[in-house]
């Protein structure tokens, strides 16, 4: 299922005010895991949307997340 946001720039070619990204979010809910610390410790996270710049994802757990992490996901 698509925003509304990329309804539209998908009808028109142009991105809506106030919207900034470069790339086009898809929408999403999948079960996915964060890894740190070279593959030792993992949580359990939802990925909410994704786009060639890069996800949101949301963490089961009110953890430390660095900078930098493996994201781990079907599909």
């Amino acid at each position: 299922m698509q925003s509304m946001a990329s309804l539209d720039e998908a009808r028109t070619g142009e991105r809506p005010a106030g919207e900034r990204r470069l790339a086009t979010r898809q929408h999403t809910r999948r079960k996915a895991l964060v890894v740190v610390n070279n593959g030792w410790s993992e949580v359990g996270a939802m990925v909410l949307n994704l786009s060639s710049g890069g996800a949101m994802v949301a963490a089961d757990a009110p953890v430390p997340v660095p900078e930098f992490f493996q994201l781990r996901y079907d599909g």
